[in-house]
């Protein structure tokens, strides 16, 4: 409808002055609004994915978590699928909820004593496949965009754990025969 056309425009104008404190309080009102109407399943998911943008610019990370969640879960609830526009922002959802373990994986670093390097190389040897599960599932949707990093990110997954590997320093206590 026009009205809902025009209510969502409002965020919109609100985005442009700057002004998140409003953007994000029509958004919310247009989602509790029009969130029940399958005509408007499409400005919801981007209303929620701007709600996201706004929240991870105010590094409110939490919060941006729950909307990135919310958007998949509107998403698949809606029956939307890969032929919608809509998809590159729940891929994008999906890609950015990795993305955060993903930061935790790459901090994982091989140091101290044997013990601690082996339990580093476990858990990025448990961390690995469920990352790369998680960036899989980005695919689904179908956006090319986020399909493309979630590959390039299942890369780097891979290159991360042989570049920790190649770099681990060599734990004292062995002679420089055993070193090498």
């Amino acid at each position: 409808s026009d009205t809902a056309e025009t209510f969502y425009r409002a965020g919109g104008v609100y985005e442009k002055l700057g002004d998140s404190r409003n953007q994000l309080r029509i958004y919310s009102q247009f989602v509790r609004k029009y969130g029940s109407d399958p005509k408007q399943s499409g400005r919801v998911i981007e209303a929620l994915a701007k709600t996201a943008e706004v929240q991870l610019k105010a590094r409110q990370v939490r919060k941006a978590k729950r909307t990135w969640q919310t958007i998949i879960d509107e998403f698949n609830r809606r029956g939307l699928g890969p032929d919608v526009f809509e998809r590159r922002y729940a891929a994008e959802a999906a890609f950015r909820l990795v993305e955060l373990d993903f930061d935790k994986y790459q901090a994982i670093k091989l140091k101290g004593s044997l013990r601690n390097q082996g339990n580093a190389i476990k858990a990025l040897q448990r961390e690995l496949p469920k990352l790369k599960n998680r960036y899989a599932r980005v695919t689904q949707y179908k956006s090319f965009d986020w399909t493309l990093a979630a590959f390039y990110r299942v890369g780097q997954l891979y290159q991360l754990f042989a570049t920790a590997l190649y770099e681990a320093p060599i734990p004292g206590g062995f002679s420089v025969d055993e070193e090498d």
